[in-house]
């Protein structure tokens, strides 16, 4: 689950994902439910998150193939090309790959910036998913600690994701 408060996830990406599936299924009713599924699955969820409202993409992108799949909506060969390649999405483009290519390069190099502790910190956490005792124990430091170095590694990954953003727009 992402460190920000699930009301405010629901607040701040409800319309976003409501949008998402009002734009590729007939029915406002089942646009709602595909929403409500997609949040449901993020509140399921143990990981930690970076960026919720792409987790929640992905996990409606993943919510409308199951709905298109099930065999209790319609049968596979009744969907029609224009819903399919809806809901399948299009594949990305080049420069949404490269754009995506340079974010990944930006946030390595994020990474690889922080002082030693908290990139540790960071690495223990979010990439082998280690809880903050885990990493306590591992690193003999105190959970206050941990989360003042996840703190400052997020704030500086974020802040540095959000000059390339910036720079980007400009160019």
């Amino acid at each position: 689950m992402s460190d920000q408060n699930p009301h405010d996830i629901y607040r701040n990406h409800h319309k976003d994902i409501l949008r998402y599936f009002s734009s590729r299924v007939s029915s406002s009713g089942t646009a709602a439910d595909l929403t409500q599924e997609t949040f449901l699955r993020l509140l399921r969820s143990s990981i930690s998150l970076l960026n919720p409202k792409a987790y929640l993409l992905k996990v409606a992108h993943n919510v409308l193939i199951d709905y298109y799949r099930s065999a209790s909506h319609m049968p596979v060969e009744d969907i029609s090309p224009e819903e399919l390649e809806s809901a399948m999405g299009r594949a990305p483009s080049a420069e949404d790959t490269a754009l995506s290519r340079e974010e990944l390069a930006i946030l390595m190099d994020a990474i690889a910036e922080l002082p030693p502790r908290a990139r540790e910190v960071f690495r223990l956490k979010r990439l082998e998913g280690l809880s903050y005792s885990e990493i306590g124990q591992q690193l003999g430091i105190t959970r206050s600690t941990i989360m003042e170095h996840m703190a400052r590694a997020l704030t500086h990954c974020t802040r540095r994701l959000d000059e390339y953003a910036t720079q980007q727009e400009k160019s």
